[in-house]
């Protein structure tokens, strides 16, 4: 397994064909980093993950992520909203670097997902594992994982008002007149 970087466009996901995303600093009392807010307008086919008997779409025309990329923490949030822009799902990939000049991160492959019903998932600790495993990853980046993804966890449940801050984040985005 190799590590990868990956972007706020998002470039990866071939079936978005069409789309549009503005950036904006945040410096307040949780965080300090970029939102980049990736506006979906078309895909040649809805994408879907399965989550437990449950088939979610996390992308589909209209749909909108709101990134969260904090300079001094080891995850990067994508924030969904749909073309109702309900919340679906909030994830957290749990990274190696940020790099907010150019939008990207490196994955270390744990990622944490914060539902819409405030339940808290940890995934793809087996891809850890197997990245330990096969030397593409040493202990010292399997422990910034592990940690980095244990107090997101830790200070997601300590928390009553994260869900309000992702909100607060998105509302941004309409004052430049892209929300919706």
């Amino acid at each position: 397994m190799m590590l990868k970087t990956k972007t706020a466009l998002r470039d990866e996901i071939e079936t978005i064909t069409a789309k549009h995303w503005h950036k904006l600093l945040i410096a307040d009392e949780w965080l300090t980093g970029v939102a980049v807010e990736l506006f979906i307008e078309k895909v040649s086919q809805p994408k879907n993950i399965k989550r437990k008997q449950q088939r979610i779409v996390i992308a589909d025309d209209g749909y909108c992520w709101l990134q969260i990329i904090p300079s001094s923490k080891h995850w990067w949030l994508t924030a969904i909203f749909d073309n109702n822009n309900k919340l679906v799902e909030c994830y957290f990939d749990i990274t190696y670097r940020n790099d907010s000049v150019n939008l990207s991160f490196v994955d270390l492959f744990l990622d944490v997902v914060y539902t819409s019903d405030k339940k808290i998932i940890l995934l793809d600790q087996n891809e850890l594992e197997a990245a330990l495993k096969d030397g593409s990853i040493d202990r010292n980046i399997y422990d910034i994982a592990l940690d980095a993804a244990n107090d997101l966890i830790s200070d997601l449940n300590k928390t009553d008002d994260f869900i309000h801050r992702i909100w607060q984040y998105h509302s941004l985005f309409s004052e430049v007149g892209d929300g919706k």
